[in-house]
């Protein structure tokens, strides 16, 4: 149901992997071998300067172990759009994440939701309390 997916992931190991997944639809998914990130260059990219000449998304999941903060980032330039976008987001990773892009996203006008529940981000060397953490985030617009 979707025209065009793009799927990042920067570990070689995981490539074969997903093209074999993907492989009936892959006139749809085209997997990019970067980071996504708030800069250019030979192993990164930003959201902005990837869609610049393509088709304005309509749907961003963002799950990269930590380093949401700085995809959100790479997409300043969409968010400042004010176009429709939904976005689901992972909060689990860092204590302030869910209060942190809550605030972020509302600031360029999007309705958020917090996952329901809650959930112990056992992996997290720097854990406190409070030790129960929203898994997700969706925003929309």
């Amino acid at each position: 149901q979707v025209k065009k997916i793009y799927l990042f992931e920067n570990d070689r190991r995981w490539i074969e992997a997903l093209k074999a997944t993907f492989a009936p639809w892959k006139d749809k998914v085209e997997i990019v071998n970067k980071f996504v990130s708030d800069k250019d260059d030979s192993t990164h990219v930003s959201i902005d300067s990837f869609i610049r000449e393509k088709e304005c998304p309509t749907f961003i999941k963002i799950d990269v172990d930590g380093a949401e903060d700085s995809v959100l980032r790479s997409c300043s330039g969409l968010f400042q759009s004010g176009k429709p976008l939904k976005v689901a987001l992972c909060t689990y990773h860092k204590q302030d994440d869910e209060k942190l892009f809550t605030v972020l996203l509302e600031n360029v006008g999007f309705t958020v939701e917090p996952s329901a529940g809650y959930m112990i981000h056992y992996y997290d060397k720097k854990i406190a309390p409070p030790y129960l953490r929203r898994g997700l985030l969706r925003a929309f617009r």
